[in-house]
């Protein structure tokens, strides 16, 4: 679900590239939902430990 939404987000972001509010908060969104992906992976890898999650977000 998180995978098709950054395919949404990037996909308005690419065809919004013109108006800028909407633009934006089309990126925002992909890179909450980028960030939401990156959170899900690292508790996927090492559940319950903060090292995987640090070295992934950094």
């Amino acid at each position: 679900m998180t995978i098709i939404s950054i395919l949404v987000f990037g996909l308005a972001v690419r065809c919004l590239k013109g108006r800028k509010i909407i633009f934006q908060v089309a990126l925002m969104g992909m890179v909450l939902s980028l960030l939401l992906l990156t959170v899900s992976l690292a508790e996927f890898m090492a559940t319950g430990k903060a090292g995987p999650l640090y070295f992934l977000i950094h």
